[in-house]
């Protein structure tokens, strides 16, 4: 396979692990407070999902192993990491706004 397909096909890759982790976030986001406690298996689909997608890539890029893998996790985990930081925010607003200090 010449490299343009390789490229086109990784791009792909790539892209559908940012889509998967826009979507799953939006789901975690969606769930709210029930998926507390849940938190394990949330992250065992992501990692298991992103997985995949080294595997996948590994078939097309001709890269170093860590390289594949920070790819891959940093485009599915992106948007997981600005909503996990977006909804610790909005809680810990909504604690000071009913007036209740954590210890922290």
């Amino acid at each position: 396979m010449n490299g343009t397909q390789s490229g086109i096909y990784s791009a792909v890759i790539l892209f559908a692990l940012l889509a998967f982790g826009w979507f799953y976030n939006r789901k975690v986001e969606q769930a709210g407070v029930d998926a507390d406690g849940f938190t394990w298996l949330l992250v065992v689909i992501g990692c298991a999902v992103t997985i995949v997608g080294i595997g996948l890539l590994d078939l097309f890029l001709d890269w170093n192993a860590g390289l594949i893998s920070l790819s891959a996790f940093a485009a599915s985990g992106f948007f997981m990491c600005v909503g996990a930081i977006l909804r610790y925010i909005r809680q810990r607003r909504r604690l000071r706004d009913l007036g209740i200090h954590d210890a922290a």
